[in-house]
């Protein structure tokens, strides 16, 4: 009587199933198993923007000499609203659009923005000075 050889055979099968769960996978690359988290998307209204916006507001015309200098700093939104002295005598209450918009106006005072993503870009114009911001979103409330 021969000796039988389930040894040899539990290879083959080992092999075998390996190359069908291999055949089974989207893709042999790494990179694709390990690539970038995927896009979150935007959930549709204007409290997806609500958080802190850091950066640079820089003066870029001034007509008279106490506009507000170029200087970093924080800005805040909150329940899908920017609210925002610019000047002692001038604050903004700014609503934020489901596509980020922001828009105001106050006597000859005129806000302009939007929000792409994490990104805040605004301009603030007044007969004498216009300002420009430049935001990236540091702290998000949601």
């Amino acid at each position: 009587m021969s000796p039988r050889r389930p040894v040899l055979l539990a290879p083959a099968l080992l092999g075998a199933l390996l190359l069908a769960v291999a055949g089974c996978s989207e893709s042999n690359s790494l990179a694709a198993t390990f690539g970038p988290a995927p896009h979150v998307p935007f959930r549709g209204d204007p409290y997806w923007y609500d958080g802190s916006y850091q950066g640079r507001a820089r003066l870029v015309h001034a007509t008279i000499p106490n506009c507000p200098p170029t200087r970093y700093g924080v800005l805040e939104v909150g329940d899908a609203t920017l609210v925002f002295a610019y000047a002692p005598d001038l604050i903004f209450t700014v609503p934020v659009t489901a596509d980020g918009t922001l828009s105001s106006t106050g006597g000859p005072a005129k806000l302009e923005g939007k929000i792409v993503g994490r990104h805040l870009d605004m301009t603030v114009a007044t007969t004498a000075c216009q300002t420009r911001f430049d935001m990236n979103m540091v702290w998000n409330r949601g």
